[in-house]
């Protein structure tokens, strides 16, 4: 109790804490791989702990990151993160969200051009506002941001795509995607390039035979085949793929465009015009 060793071996004291998990949240089902950020994680065997779950090993994420796989979950909520070593509890004060599956009930619209940009509604129910918010069209190149509305709908910006049905794909942590029973309907990009009768009375009534290219007759069936003469939207009638028919309303004389849209969103931009007569006896 008085003399002392003098060999100089050191005891190395680290201060290991965690600065951040991403992503925050996961599903319950568990599986999410988590980058965690700390400061002093240079020991080796570092195990994570979400909750109350078993503690599992984690692997090296790079420079002061470890990387864990989220255990399942039995339910939704915030959890702790903490870090271990064989000797015991390191570090805590990471959360970690854990989320019921994102659900889709259905799309409007259901239908949009190839080339993308149609502003889709997404109705459904989970959704929880988050920056790592995603929807996914099937086999698109890329996922794209979604903009959270409410627990019960969001919003997306359909990406460029081939021709067809797609399945839609939700993900809250911009990795795991829940797919969904909804379709987005990928058609090619209608076109207008001429009207007949070229001239019209501009008391309305009369019908016009718009002629183009790609006009659907799917988009009919639902509603969303829609002429535009200047600033009056009317339903348009399906006659080809290549002629669709609307009729006049009462209008100013002169001149306005026509376009068309398959989808009640996005319209042809031709410029294809209508001149309108007011006759008077």
């Amino acid at each position: 109790g008085r003399e002392y060793t003098s060999d100089g071996v050191r005891l190395q004291l680290v201060s290991v804490r965690v600065l951040d998990v991403q992503p925050w949240s996961g599903p319950v089902g568990g599986a999410t791989v988590v980058s965690v950020r700390g400061r002093g994680l240079l020991l080796g065997g570092l195990w994570c702990r979400f909750g109350e779950s078993e503690a599992a090993m984690g692997w090296s994420g790079g420079a002061s990151r470890l990387r864990c796989a989220a255990p399942p979950s039995a339910v939704t909520g915030w959890v702790g993160v903490q870090l271990s070593s064989f000797h015991g509890t390191l570090s805590s004060g990471g959360s970690f969200y854990y989320h019921a599956e994102l659900v889709a009930s259905a799309a409007t619209p259901s239908v949009g051009p190839e080339r993308g940009g149609t502003r889709v509604t997404v109705l459904g129910s989970g959704f929880r506002d988050a920056y790592t918010l995603r929807c996914r069209f099937e086999n698109a190149s890329a996922a794209v941001l979604a903009r959270y509305v409410d627990e019960s709908q969001l919003e997306c910006s359909s990406p460029m795509h081939s021709l067809g049905e797609k399945r839609l794909l939700l993900s809250m942590n911009a990795q795991q995607y829940h797919a969904s029973d909804v379709l987005f309907t990928y058609q090619a990009a209608a076109s207008v390039s001429s009207v007949s009768p070229a001239t019209v009375v501009a008391e309305g009534g009369t019908p016009v035979t718009v002629h183009g290219a790609h006009f659907s007759a799917a988009s009919e069936s639902l509603g969303l085949l829609l002429c535009r003469m200047g600033g009056v939207v009317r339903r348009a009638a399906w006659v080809s793929s290549s002629a669709v028919v609307c009729n006049t309303t009462r209008s100013a004389a002169g001149e306005v465009r026509v376009e068309v849209s398959n989808n009640g969103r996005e319209y042809t931009s031709d410029g294809v015009r209508l001149q309108l007569v007011s006759v008077r006896v």
